[in-house]
């Protein structure tokens, strides 16, 4: 995914300006999926897809336990995943939202996993399974910690504070971008990626050369590497 930040700085001043955004979220009146539901305003698409985006809801409660598409519930007051979807054959999107916690996920999800922009720490209770992208940025990651074991499209998790790699995926099918963090040690790096490999701008205290090196031993990348 295309980034324009241009300095760490930079990208913790925007994402201060989102969690401040998103913080009068705390005030909101309950509001479910069910509640939604009732007043029609739950948008059911062709080929089995819902769309409840946008809406101001403060839980899914109420929402069914299988979709056959996409499950879009970005842009809410979602402090909690409790009551999504078991199994989501398309994507599963819960970006801007006020999650500090990935519990209640859907254990299986076909398509991409998105859940950025959110005020997570860890990535416990994600799914198991995810069959496109798995898209972390902009949150508060610590640690990878609950991710799961093999993303079959790009792993992002850029811009985030993370120190260490561990818990990320052992294996991607696609990129991994963990630039703009603060890692000191590439040690939990996926052991295959399918495509590029983005450790730019963290505090890796090494040449590009020294860095590659490090990587090549206990990582294979058939993409580029890129370390500044």
């Amino acid at each position: 995914m295309a980034k324009t930040i241009k300095n760490i700085s930079e990208c913790r001043k925007l994402i201060k300006k989102v969690n401040e955004q998103v913080r009068e979220a705390n005030e909101a009146e309950e509001y479910t999926y069910a509640d939604a539901e009732r007043e029609g305003k739950i948008i059911k698409l062709y080929g089995g897809s819902i769309n409840c985006s946008n809406l101001g809801l403060t839980s899914l409660e109420g929402a069914p336990e299988y979709v056959k598409g996409d499950f879009i519930c970005s842009g809410n007051y979602l402090t909690s995943l409790e009551g999504a979807p078991k199994e989501v054959k398309g994507d599963f999107i819960c970006s801007y939202n006020n999650l500090a916690s990935l519990e209640g996920a859907p254990e299986k999800v076909g398509g991409s996993f998105w859940c950025y922009h959110n005020y997570l720490t860890s990535l416990k209770g994600a799914p198991k399974e995810v069959g496109g992208d798995f898209e972390c940025f902009y949150s508060q990651l610590t640690s990878l910690e609950g991710a799961p074991k093999e993303v079959e499209g790009d792993f992002s998790c850029f811009a985030n504070d993370l120190t260490s790699l561990e818990g990320a995926p052992e294996k991607v099918g696609g990129s991994f971008d963990c630039s703009y963090n603060n890692l000191t040690s590439l040690e939990g790096a996926p052991k295959e990626i399918g495509g590029d490999f983005d450790c730019s701008r963290n505090n890796l205290k090494r040449t590009s050369e020294e860095i590659e090196a490090e990587l090549r031993k206990i990582s294979n990348i058939k993409g580029k590497i890129k370390t500044q």
